[in-house]
């Protein structure tokens, strides 16, 4: 039985909890939709609860031992889109760094961040805990560890300039532990860069997202989370940025809209597919995409 208030990762105080899911129907849909068996991540777990903490409206699901290990993402690295070697946000922080700063990148996948930004003559490291992308970036001469940043601020305290960390912190349980060890590897007024996945952004109903799901996503945050971790953690947000809908996320962002209308007007849905075909829908989303937010969000940090 899960109880209705715990301590929130993000400071010790009040979370609530928001809703229950049955893990059973976890297991079931990741092994339907990725045909990945997850169900040793949930054994003794019959329930998933999704709390939100009171100071920040940060969600994560609990207990906090779901996150999947490297055999999980090993299995999701199969498919081609799991690691995208340029991303929207990769351009934004690129935008941010100049050619004297020292980067640390958490979480650097199969080390493309890494690589341009040695092509672009900046000095940079990156963490990585899939051991198969480590041996990847490895034979390409790529300065990837893998550790984690806990372990890595240990021991390089007050070392970087800016640290960047794009679509990991949602899949962090213990989110204070992780932003805290980002935090101390930064000389004093540097610059901490975060890219998530935008709960308030069509993904938040997507009925067949089970990757926002443990043992893939261990929290579920958005503006105002983003906003209101910074006071309690001491830094600065100086800046958000919102992802235009991508081209590649026309055909999901068209389904999910479609979904949502069928659930609440289905009468009206039946008549607009009946005077609209769906080809003319879809060039109208990709016409309008640079004014629709898409699947992430991002935030800059500055530490005092």
């Amino acid at each position: 039985m899960l109880s209705d208030q715990l301590p929130s990762p993000i400071n010790g105080k009040t979370a609530v909890l928001q809703q229950t899911l049955k893990s059973s129907e976890i297991i079931t849909r990741y092994s339907n939709q990725f045909d990945i068996a997850v169900d040793r991540y949930f054994a003794g777990v019959p329930e998933v609860g999704i709390y939100r903490c009171e100071a920040t409206g940060y969600r994560f699901y609990y207990p906090l031992t779901l996150s999947g290990d490297g055999i999980f993402y090993e299995k999701l690295q199969k498919f081609s889109w799991y690691y995208m070697d340029w991303k929207w946000e990769h351009k934004i922080a690129l935008k941010l760094i100049t050619k004297n700063n020292r980067i640390l990148e958490v979480g650097s996948g199969n080390g493309s961040f890494v690589e341009r930004l040695e092509r672009e003559g900046i000095r940079a490291v990156g963490l990585e805990l899939n051991a198969q992308s480590v041996d990847n970036a490895r034979k390409k001469r790529l300065p990837i560890i893998g550790e984690t940043i806990e372990q890595h601020s240990a021991v390089h305290p007050k070392t970087y300039d800016m640290v960047v960390t794009f679509q990991v912190l949602e899949h962090i349980a213990e989110v204070r532990t992780f932003i805290d060890a980002c935090l101390r590897v930064l000389k004093p007024g540097g610059r901490l860069f975060v890219s998530v996945p935008n709960n308030r952004s069509f993904i938040s109903h997507d009925q067949n997202g089970i990757l926002n799901m443990p043992p893939h996503h261990m929290g579920l945050w958005d503006r105002h989370s983003l906003r209101a971790v910074a006071p309690l953690l001491g830094i600065r947000l100086v800046k958000m940025y919102y992802e235009p809908l991508q081209p590649y996320h026309v055909h999901l962002y068209l389904d999910i809209q479609l979904t949502r209308l069928e659930n609440t007007l289905p009468q009206l849905k039946k008549v607009l597919e009946r005077r609209i075909p769906r080809g003319i829908l879809y060039r109208l989303v990709r016409l309008f995409r640079p004014f629709i937010r898409g699947h992430s969000i991002a935030a800059l940090y500055q530490k005092s």
